[in-house]
């Protein structure tokens, strides 16, 4: 691999920072290995959406990154645009975190403040990650690619030994194993094929590799059309138009592109129909399913033997057989290319991904008349509506917004169309109107010096470059489905783009002086004592989702693990509510009241707990009725609310007949 290239230095110099210790080559292979680990661990675990998988992980990850940076000693600037990246990332987990205190949903505050600080760690850690590596850094790419593979088998193999389509198909019958959401899932998939086809457009290339990438990005890219997520679209555009600006050898990366991609779209219908028989409820689901992974598979062997016969043409034209072109066959080819682009902008327009923006932004719920995918689906998810409930929040409040957390109230109180999100679905204006303006731009700074480094790196040799460009694409990938969806809250697609981009920050970031003792010290004391405050709360969670799945089985027990989880994060309502809902299904009306009025004195912008308080009390208590009032007030059009609503109505007019007739 060719090594950086390091400017106004001697040799000696160069040689001296590009000699990796031991205590770096230690480092590298801890690195390497927890980000593996994780990686393929956060993916199967529903993308580490809940905490009982996101916390675990990120003990780990702070525990890992305390240690090694008080072992090793890392060549890496304490200045320079990843290091304010860092802060700015840091700034930001920090800034949630202060936001419990006007935050109306302070268990959402916390929780994302601790995912803001594991993205931190994760950027750190990449970071760290390929200075250890030094001349192989671009080694750093090799936990998400093995990863991915990883994944990408799972996944075929779950499809062909399953005996149905439960746990493989959401409930709009499109495939969300392993991340439980089709959207995040595609994305994932998406993220590494594109980072495969990066990755093995490098130049020298060994060839048997990168035909292996190229069988990765075809079957994750023909996995992802399985899932039908019209969100990927935008991720897929985003995260080509990256790659091959990005690219240092477009060509190859073009190339490569063709070559995994080919092969999906001929298979496109294979891939297609297992949207088409599960919707109608065919018996042949299964069997179309396991019809696609097998056309997935197919396309990998595909891809990987026209690699590999790309690779021995490169072989026996001596070397890069890929043709040097003259100034003037630059510019034919440019225009040739701006030409085709221009075509394809036309077939966008009309097309599927057209049609995918107008799906999610729109709230129409009907079908086109093209009905063999999802992709030609005409519904929307009301994204526009999240959008200006969001928008508002930050009109309301710039300088603080609503807190962390504060969305889902806030637009129960303002909506327009029938749905309850948590999140508003885009990563920026949701910061924005939780967090303000000092959130919105902690968020972009962040993401904007971490770019910026990456960008600072390519000047810096060929395998520097090409980890720019890995980290680019996946980020653009992240960021085309982020700006429409929730994808900041999965960990298993959001921790391993921000640790890429930490990587290819880190040719630019190396030094001739180790990262200073102060500078190590703040960063492993703050790595142990947020482990050590994520302990809590994910015994926490653990107790109350153990107590919510066994409470028939032991009641008093289910009760006592309830009441620890509820003292072991004293933000936190939903042990209480789930208390109460057990004692309530119980008939032990005094324990359930009892829970309700702490989980009202925690949360008491939570409408759940004013309508668990009606239903225990009933249509008979005019208390149960001020109760069912007050959550009305919070959560107008709640269906449960107005159905529990009608119910109390009822029974108020079956009481006032009789009241009557006793009189006469």
């Amino acid at each position: 691999m060719t090594a950086p290239r390091i400017e106004a230095t001697s040799s000696w110099q160069s040689r001296r920072l590009l000699r990796t210790p031991r205590d770096n080559v230690l480092a590298a292979w801890v690195f390497g290995i927890t980000l593996l680990g994780m990686w393929i661990w956060w993916a199967l675990a529903q993308g580490a959406f809940f905490g009982t998988v996101m916390l675990p992980g990120s003990i780990v990850l702070f525990l890992v990154l305390a240690l090694m940076i008080g072992f090793a000693r890392f060549p890496v600037s304490p200045r320079g645009p990843h290091a304010i990246a860092f802060l700015c990332f840091s700034g930001l987990a920090a800034w949630t975190a202060l936001s419990i205190i006007w935050s109306p949903a302070q268990d959402l505050a916390l929780d994302y403040a601790q995912r803001g600080f594991v993205y931190a760690a994760a950027f750190a850690i990449g970071l760290l990650f390929a200075a250890a590596l030094r001349q192989r850094m671009s080694l750093a790419v090799a936990p998400l690619l093995i990863a991915g593979a990883v994944v990408v088998l799972v996944i075929l193999i779950r499809i062909w030994t399953a005996g149905d389509v439960g746990g493989l198909l959401d409930e709009d019958h499109t495939l969300d194993f392993p991340l439980g959401y089709r959207n995040a899932n595609a994305g994932f998939l998406v993220m590494v094929g594109l980072v495969a086809i990066a990755f093995g457009a490098r130049p020298h290339c060994e060839a048997r590799l990168r035909a292996g990438l190229a069988a990765l990005a075809a079957a994750a890219l023909a996995l992802a059309v399985v899932g039908q997520s019209r969100g990927s679209l935008i991720a897929v555009a985003a995260g080509v138009v990256m790659l091959l600006v990005a690219a240092p050898y477009r060509g190859r990366a073009l190339l490569l592109l063709i070559v995994a991609v080919l092969p999906v779209a001929l298979l496109l219908p294979q891939l297609l129909d297992p949207y088409d028989a599960a919707s109608a409820g065919s018996s042949s689901a299964l069997a179309e399913m396991q019809e696609a992974a097998a056309a997935a598979a197919f396309a990998a062997v595909v891809a990987a033997l026209v690699a590999a016969a790309i690779g021995v043409l490169e072989q026996r034209g001596a070397g890069d057989w890929m043709p040097v072109l003259t100034p003037r066959g630059k510019f034919v080819a440019w225009t040739l290319v701006a030409l085709a682009g221009i075509g394809a902008a036309v077939v966008v327009a009309s097309g599927p991904i057209s049609q995918g923006v107008d799906a999610i932004t729109s709230g129409d719920t009907s079908y086109t008349e093209a009905e063999g995918s999802r992709f030609s689906y005409g519904g929307g998810l009301d994204r526009t509506d999240y959008w200006r409930v969001a928008l508002q929040q930050v009109e309301d409040n710039p300088a603080l917004g609503g807190g962390a957390g504060s969305f889902r109230s806030d637009y129960l109180l303002d909506r327009d169309a029938d749905q309850s999100p948590r999140n508003a679905h885009s990563v920026w204006l949701e910061n924005a109107g939780e967090l303000g303006i000092p959130g919105f731009a902690l968020l972009l700074g962040g993401f904007v010096f971490a770019i910026g480094g990456a960008l600072r790196s390519r000047r810096l040799g060929p395998e520097a470059a090409t980890l720019s460009t890995v980290a680019l694409t996946a980020f653009a990938v992240w960021a085309g489905q982020a700006s429409l969806d929730w994808s900041w809250f999965f960990g298993g697609l959001t921790a391993p783009m921000l640790a890429l981009l930490g990587s290819a920050a880190a040719p630019a970031a190396l030094s001739f002086e180790i990262l200073p003792a102060r500078v190590r010290t703040i960063v492993g004391v703050g790595a142990v004592a947020l482990a050590l405050l994520a302990v809590p709360t994910f015994i926490s969670d653990r107790l109350a989702l153990n107590a919510a799945r066994d409470w028939t089985e032991d009641l008093g027990g289910a009760y006592d693990a309830l009441d620890t989880s509820a003292d072991l994060n004293p933000f936190a309502d939903v042990p209480l509510l789930v208390k109460a809902n057990i004692a309530r299904q119980a008939g032990d009306r005094e324990i359930a009241l009892a829970a309700l009025e702490e989980a009202l004195r925690r949360e008491p912008a939570d409408w759940r707990g004013y309508y668990l308080a009606a239903q225990v009390l009933g249509p008979s208590s005019p208390v149960g009725r001020e109760q069912l009032d007050k959550a009305l007030e919070l959560n107008p059009e709640g269906e449960e609310l107005k159905r529990l609503e009608k119910k109390f109505d009822d029974a108020s007019a079956r009481r006032t007949p009789n009241r009557g007739e006793d009189e006469s």
